[in-house]
């Protein structure tokens, strides 16, 4: 991203005159002599009678980092990148238009899902008229249009149409920024991706302590493969994030550079608290703190399930997780008793996953249960819990006379359409140690 203006080749084009504010005899015609970036605004749009809602989330307004590097004066390679998302297109210069356009093959994503919704629109074409520039040559604003399809998925039926929008931006200056998929609240576990809205030449980023400044894990992002410039980094390393931590991710010295070797600007985030932790070695959901997106409930909310056990339990849809601290003594085992209920009439299995860990030492050990657990509808409307199992699972060498974390996720997926489902509902009655 080159702060000095970009070069073009003078010629005449007599029409562009009003453009320049002046009416000489030779004008600068324009195309392409060394790379130019700009940073896009598109807005697609389609028709009313289009069958799909207005309300789908990718049709928003989408923020698009363009670059031209040209192989002859007219004509050159585009790269476009978008939401972690990098494509390599075509342009060529025509007149006072520039058109990029993508292969058949490959076009720029940006999609959204929410349960069984999913959308996704596809740029396949954009197409520019410079205006703004000035007598040296120096292009500083496209304004045109862009083209692709808009795909949105309900269940197993899906919806494509093609849309048209705006699309206009000014050239490029800033540095390249890093953006993180959670900025706060991150729970030690959390699975976290990192993606830079232009694509910077670095294999990795490093994850660092805010406040020392010292480097917690080097290289911890990895870039997700993407041709020789990367776009997206996830985090590779499988130690727990230290509760209530503020850390940054940021390049390592000299690199995560962009084409004009400008470093990109690091993003910082911060780990939840440590909930208190279960001093006794049995749990009933009203004396437990705990945090995550299960929901504590005291009486039973499904009819037709037997009566929760003891005081209070754990209620977790696909996708819960809650996590608990506990403290051993003596105690080798871990005890969770558990019930499942599903509305799929399918008899199915599936394993609940415990992860332990500590997020003082970092150290992470994922368990599944000993045997993958089996439930059963009664094949009818309503929910029938047909097993209350027990689990036994041993503690980790580092869990051991010490305080650690238990991380217990329930159903992970929901199916749509015609598919079978998975359970609807996972309780936990009771957790402890023995």
């Amino acid at each position: 991203m080159n702060s000095s203006p970009l070069r073009f080749v003078v010629g005449t084009l007599a029409f562009l005159a009003p453009s320049l504010g002046c009416m000489p005899d030779d004008l600068p015609a324009f195309f392409v002599v060394e790379p130019l970036s700009f940073r896009l605004t598109t807005r697609p749009e389609m028709g009313a009678d289009a069958g799909i809602p207005s309300s789908v989330t990718p049709l928003g307004t989408h923020d698009i980092w363009l670059r031209l590097d040209a192989f002859t004066s007219n004509f050159g390679i585009a790269t476009v990148s978008l939401g972690g998302a990098k494509e390599i297109g075509t342009y060529s210069v025509r007149g006072s238009t520039l058109e990029l356009t993508f292969d058949a093959e490959s076009s720029l994503p940006a999609s959204s899902t929410a349960g069984c919704v999913t959308s996704r629109i596809d740029y396949a074409s954009m197409a520019f008229r410079v205006t703004d520039f000035r007598e040296d040559g120096s292009v500083l604003h496209l304004e045109g249009s862009a083209r692709g399809t808009v795909t949105h998925v309900v269940g197993d039926t899906a919806t494509s149409v093609p849309f048209e929008g705006s699309t206009s931006g000014d050239r490029d200056d800033a540095a390249p920024a890093l953006v993180i998929s959670s900025a706060s609240d991150v729970h030690p576990l959390s699975p976290l991706r990192v993606v830079v809205d232009e694509p910077i030449g670095a294999a990795s980023l490093d994850l660092v302590d805010a406040t020392t400044s010292a480097v917690l894990e080097p290289g911890a992002f990895v870039a997700v493969p993407n041709d020789a410039l990367a776009v997206e980094f996830v985090r590779s390393n499988t130690g727990a994030l230290p509760y209530g931590a503020s850390l940054r991710v940021q390049p390592a010295t000299g690199e995560a550079l962009d084409a004009d070797g400008n470093a990109a600007t690091p993003v910082s985030f911060t780990v939840v608290s440590a909930p208190t932790a279960i001093t006794g070695t049995t749990f009933e959901g009203s004396n437990v703190e705990y945090f995550g997106s299960a929901a504590r409930i005291d009486d039973m909310p499904y009819p037709t399930w037997p009566a929760i056990e003891g005081t209070g339990a754990l209620a977790f849809s696909p996708g819960s997780v809650a996590t608990f601290r506990l403290t051993s003594t003596t105690e080798t085992e871990l005890v969770v008793r558990v019930r499942y209920g599903s509305s799929s009439g399918f008899e199915l299995e599936s394993p609940i996953h415990l992860r332990f860990f500590d997020a003082t030492s970092r150290a992470l050990v994922v368990l599944p249960p000993p045997d993958a657990l089996t439930w059963t509808t009664g094949g009818g409307a309503g929910l029938e819990a047909t097993q209350v199992v027990t689990l036994t699972t041993p503690l980790p060498a580092f869990a051991r006379g010490t305080t650690f974390s238990i991380a217990i996720s329930g159903p992970e997926e929901t199916f749509c359409g015609s598919l079978p489902a998975p359970p609807a509902h996972l309780l936990v009655e009771e957790i402890g140690l023995e």
